[in-house]
């Protein structure tokens, strides 16, 4: 499986390689696997358990961490506020859980 940069060249057939790693050949073997959402790999793991991240407790928590970041970063204490606050809504937005 080539995997670059953390992220596979290949995600159909590494879901694939994680769904046969489930039933009586491996009984022990647990995986959690994260993905944006990408209808192929959604399709293929329809009837598997998930959990969405992209949702509102953990879109605060990210909004958390960001403006933290900023509030503490000395070279972002030159921003202007409105700068911050579209920078941590923006990547709040494009985060979607990940």
């Amino acid at each position: 499986m080539v995997v670059e940069g953390g992220e596979t060249k290949d995600p159909m057939r590494l879901v694939s390689k994680l769904i046969s790693l489930r039933g009586p050949r491996f009984p022990n073997v647990k995986v959690l696997a994260t993905s944006r959402k990408e209808p192929d790999i959604e399709r293929l793991l329809q009837n598997e358990e998930s959990i969405s991240l992209s949702n509102p407790p953990v879109d605060e928590d990210t909004r958390v961490y960001i403006r933290e970041t900023l509030a503490s970063g000395a070279r972002f204490q030159r921003w202007r506020p409105s700068l911050a606050k579209s920078v941590e809504d923006s990547l709040t937005k494009g985060a979607k859980g990940m």
